[in-house]
């Protein structure tokens, strides 16, 4: 491997260490050879033409992905950041790497591409897992706009923001807070209208808290375990959609009856269980939605932040 390739490799290291995504390959490939210093990358005029400068872009995230197939090889790197390159960049690894990375203490997953799906620290620390979906790419972060699953999302978005705001002037309904102590639909449906959008488990006693302020907490505990066990039978809640019904399952780590998922693959869309009957991944037929999980009993979320309380985070934070 040529110094300047080792370069780029190093570029985009120092740049992913936290993201727990994948990431778009070609992008960083493209970033890396505008903003390295190196001659050879740097952006010169007779590799100004588009076509010329994509040709060369392409040349260096295929030297890239040749290298990191082999990323036990690869010098100057430390091991966590191996597996951080080949995690993002859904490389798949060798045996040998694997048992690097077990005799390092380090808990190892992969899927049928040889790809990690799942990965953690010792201490739990760190934490990562990802199906590898071809069509859903991040960079730095932040999903890819020109992508179709990134359209279709914004556009879905738009449409369930007017729909409820038309519905909330046409219904009057009363509010959450009022209605939680008295039927539990109106928790389920308070908790739903606000969690359609995350893609992590959340955790369920906090949402019910802020479903049902101001309630005794003899009210509160009887309300929760009655949504608890409506959740348990999901194909029978009234009055929601399948996305819906799918969503407050998965968001909640919840169990699911073989019928509740025939209803789902009869509807098109793509499903995986964990051995305890939990959707761990689920794929819209258009490929629009995509979500996935361990259902990692210490990684619950709260809007979408990392509880503060979790174990994971204490050790985050030591």
């Amino acid at each position: 491997m040529t110094s300047d390739l080792s370069d780029v490799i190093r570029f985009i290291s120092d740049r992913i260490s936290d993201y727990e995504k994948p990431e778009y390959m070609s992008k960083w490939a493209d970033k890396a050879m505008k903003e390295l210093p190196s001659r050879r990358y740097a952006l010169s005029s007779r590799d100004s033409k588009r076509k010329r400068w994509k040709r060369k872009s392409k040349s260096i995230s295929d030297r890239i992905k040749w290298v990191l197939n082999k990323v036990e090889k690869l010098e100057d790197f430390s091991l966590m950041e191996k597996l951080q390159l080949a995690f993002i960049f859904s490389r798949p690894v060798s045996d040998e790497f694997v048992q690097l990375l077990k005799d390092a203490k380090f808990k190892i997953e992969q899927d049928k591409k040889k790809r990690i799906r799942r990965f953690s620290t010792e201490d739990e620390s760190i934490i990562r897992f990802s199906d590898h979906e071809a069509r859903v790419k991040y960079f730095q972060g932040v999903l890819c706009r020109t992508s179709t699953i990134q359209k279709n999302k914004n556009l879905e978005r738009m449409s369930r923001q007017k729909k409820q705001s038309q519905q909330a002037v046409a219904n009057e309904t009363p509010s959450p807070e009022v209605s939680a102590a008295t039927n539990e639909y109106f928790v389920i449906r308070y908790i739903s209208d606000r969690i359609s959008d995350y893609e992590k488990p959340e955790g369920f006693t906090k949402w019910c808290q802020k479903a049902m302020k101001g309630v005794s907490p003899r009210s509160f505990s009887c309300m929760r375990a009655s949504v608890r066990d409506k959740l348990g039978r999901i194909e029978k809640l009234d009055g929601f959609s399948l996305m819906e019904k799918l969503q407050l399952v998965f968001i909640f780590s919840r169990s699911v009856s073989d019928e509740f998922v025939q209803i789902l693959k009869d509807a098109k869309f793509e499903i995986e269980q964990d051995e305890r009957n939990r959707i761990c991944r689920f794929l819209t037929e258009d490929g629009s939605i995509v979500r996935f999980s361990d259902h990692h009993p210490n990684v619950k979320y709260f809007e979408g932040v990392l509880c503060l309380n979790s174990n994971l985070q204490k050790n985050a934070n030591k």
